[in-house]
């Protein structure tokens, strides 16, 4: 089993420590949607007794990423296309929101840890490394409004009730078919906010997170067994 991330940290618990490593790989892809896995082989895997591995899947099934089948056995949530356009909904909203509230609060250190994150993302254009890297890159954009806003909590749920949007959008960036589109789009959303341009905040966040139906059609064929069977209609 090749998984990532897999030392220990000296503060967590075994439980803890089993979550860490099993949300991070489900949500890089490490782990694919739709594979098995097995209680007895992740502990042995990762040196722990099996009752944390149960407890951390069992908090893994509540949210979604991984499903338990009587009889059947233990596997990696397939993306669901109806939790997709959910979290899409609510991004929608909540992020028009966040980026109004940024052009008329944003701190000047909030400015500049914008403007930081878009040079990385800029230097990875120019020396591109794992889809996981630039990922990462484009949360932290976001990450940032929202922190420098008080509104971590509210970032928090948004990353708990995203997992299959976001896993979508990790496998978009798997194919790097947009992601000059992707800077394009938050040096966009950054100069809205330092001009307070608010009469063109809605569309930008639209066309932004929109990106992924752009090339949905063809994600959902080149991974159709990462798909659930269910073909639940993306507006």
């Amino acid at each position: 089993m090749n998984l990532l991330n897999t030392t220990k940290n000296p503060h967590e618990t075994s439980k803890q420590y089993i979550y860490r490593v099993l949300h991070d790989n489900i949500m890089s892809l490490t782990l694919s949607p739709g594979q098995t896995i097995s209680e007895k082989d992740l502990a042995l895997h990762l040196n722990v007794s099996r009752t944390p591995v149960r407890e951390a899947i069992s908090i893994l099934q509540s949210n979604k990423l991984i499903d338990v089948e009587s009889q059947k056995g233990t596997f990696i949530s397939k993306l669901n296309l109806s939790l997709i356009e959910e979290s899409f909904f609510m991004r929608k909203i909540l992020d028009v929101a966040i980026i109004t509230d940024a052009c008329h609060n944003l701190s000047p250190e909030g400015i500049m840890e914008l403007e930081k994150n878009i040079y990385f993302q800029e230097y990875y254009l120019k020396f591109p490394g794992s889809s996981a890297d630039f990922f990462k890159l484009d949360n932290e954009f976001h990450y940032i409004i929202y922190k420098n806003l008080n509104k971590e909590n509210i970032w928090q749920a948004i990353q708990t009730l995203s997992t299959h949007f976001d896993r979508l959008r990790v496998l978009d960036a798997v194919e790097k078919s947009h992601i000059e589109t992707v800077i394009t789009q938050h040096k966009k959303i950054f100069n809205i906010i330092i001009n307070k341009d608010l009469k063109n905040v809605q569309k930008a966040v639209c066309d932004h997170i929109s990106n992924y139906k752009l090339h949905f059609e063809t994600l959902t064929k080149t991974y159709h067994d990462y798909f659930t069977s269910t073909n639940y209609p993306v507006e």
